[in-house]
């Protein structure tokens, strides 16, 4: 066991004392970032898929865009 888990008293009460050392809104704000993260995730997917990846790429880093492919 870590000597910063053994110095709490162990386990149960190193969660008792992180539990207590977390704010109310942490929760909440850290949720709300996995789920834009998720979105941003799921979206960024969904258009290469229908787009392709070469076009998205050539998007997002401003490449030139071959006379060949079409818009």
């Amino acid at each position: 066991m870590p000597s910063h888990i053994r110095a709490l008293g162990g386990f149960a009460a190193a969660q008792r004392h992180a539990v207590a050392e977390t704010s109310a809104t942490r929760v909440p704000v850290t949720q709300l970032w996995l789920w834009a993260a998720v979105l941003l995730c799921t979206t960024t997917s969904e258009v290469a898929r229908r787009h392709g990846w070469e076009r998205v790429r050539d998007e997002l880093f401003h490449r030139e865009v071959q006379a060949g492919m079409p818009k």
